[in-house]
């Protein structure tokens, strides 16, 4: 009979298989976070999932430093060192703690943005300190991502000079990531009728994923200037804003949208855009797409058809159009896409083109207008729940979060 003193026994494979499953889950819900194909429900199941896979975890504490330390440090890839950081701050051992974050502190690109999320996922009660002496600290990537975890973990101060300073960096991963960050302090006035210094600056800089995301933030922290600029930056041909003023138009904008659409060179983002605005006057250009001759854009028309309605269009599954210098293995293994079915996008118009118009927005067939029930919530996928929360954000209600940093 095994005594109380005896050593606890464990299977190693099992504890290699469980960090395993927590990598891949990990990424999954990293991906997943904005992904029009998951719903919240999807989401809460991955995090469940993950939860348990650390539970396994810690269900043998003592073997955990051994096994997990030294992987991490031949870990390179960000949901890798998630993976073995998070089980180990979650013994909130002070001794093991601090380790893990001397070990932040000499991290890469990769495992900075791993130890950020482990340290965004696990309690900080025994390294927050430590994450906001990191951040006036010289080493920029270790900074940068010691400040999205404090703004992870809403302990990030609103009037951070580090974080104004990010706001500016010429690396547009810092600059980008502090632009996330400025989501959960509201750190610019959001009083005046035009950009504050730092918005001017990053909306005419070149990087389309930085000033996408600084509109994000203007939208979050509900400038008062956001929507002007919104329309004039459209109006010049920029797609970023183009994209955030579907998002937040309630229709009246519906003219300028579809006048900039042809812009967009990637037919998959301009039905995406159309998707986001969700107006029912746009269903009839989704119509003409799918009847068009380009095969893609009939099925990205057809999909963005569904994702307005709810209605499947779905018709044939025919191979991906290739280019015409595309060898002879890239034509027999082209991916498949589904056609779309314009006889029933038709006879849907027909039947419900009234009751479509009684809404400006509508996704997966559930009206957007106004406050939705939890049941309405639970049909539509997690990029259009991001988008009305900015929607209900800009217009002053504050009760969403914005979205964690990962």
């Amino acid at each position: 009979m095994q005594t109380n003193n005896a050593k606890r026994r464990y299977i190693p494979e099992l504890l290699t298989l469980h960090c395993e499953e927590l990598e891949f889950l990990w990424g999954q819900r990293r991906l997943a976070l904005h992904s029009p194909r998951y719903f919240l429900r999807d989401f809460l199941h991955l995090t469940e999932r993950i939860e348990a896979h650390l539970q396994g975890l810690l269900a043998v504490p003592d073997a955990l430093p051994d096994l997990l330390l030294p992987q991490l440090a031949e870990a390179d890839e960000q949901d890798r060192v998630f993976a073995l950081v998070c089980p180990l701050l979650r013994l909130q051992n002070p001794v093991l703690t601090a380790q893990l974050v001397e070990f932040f502190t000499q991290s890469t690109l990769k495992t900075g943005a791993g130890f950020r999320d482990a340290f965004s996922f696990a309690p900080a009660g025994l390294y927050i300190h430590e994450l906001q002496r990191i951040l006036r600290q010289e080493a920029i990537l270790p900074a940068v991502y010691a400040m999205t975890a404090l703004a992870n973990l809403r302990a990030l101060e609103r009037n951070n000079d580090v974080l104004q300073s990010f706001l500016f960096h010429s690396d547009a991963l810092v600059a980008k990531l502090a632009w996330q960050a400025s989501l959960t302090v509201d750190c610019l006035p959001a009083t005046m009728s035009s950009p504050p210094r730092p918005y001017q600056q990053t909306l005419v800089r070149p990087e389309a994923s930085l000033r996408e995301v600084a509109l994000k933030s203007a939208l979050w922290t509900r400038q008062a200037w956001v929507l002007s600029t919104l329309r004039q930056m459209t109006l010049a041909g920029d797609i970023t804003a183009l994209q955030w003023l579907a998002i937040v138009s309630q229709g009246e904008e519906g003219a300028l949208i579809v006048d900039k659409l042809a812009l967009v060179t990637d037919l998959s983002k301009r039905c995406e855009i159309v998707t986001r605005f969700g107006h029912p006057a746009l269903l009839p250009l989704l119509q003409e797409w799918a009847t068009g001759d380009d095969v893609l854009l009939g099925s990205y028309a057809g999909a963005a058809f569904t994702r307005i309605t709810g209605v499947d269009v779905r018709g044939e599954r025919v191979p991906m159009p290739v280019a015409q210098t595309a060898d002879e293995f890239e034509r027999d293994f082209a991916p498949l896409i589904w056609t779309a079915d314009v006889s029933k996008m038709k006879s849907y118009l027909a039947q419900c083109s009234y009751h479509l118009q009684q809404a400006n927005r509508w996704s997966r067939g559930v009206c957007l207008d106004g406050v939705l029930r939890a049941e309405s919530l639970a049909e539509i996928d997690l990029q259009i729940r991001w988008d009305q929360a900015a929607r209900h954000r800009l217009v002053g209600n504050i009760s969403n979060p914005p979205e964690p940093i990962f």
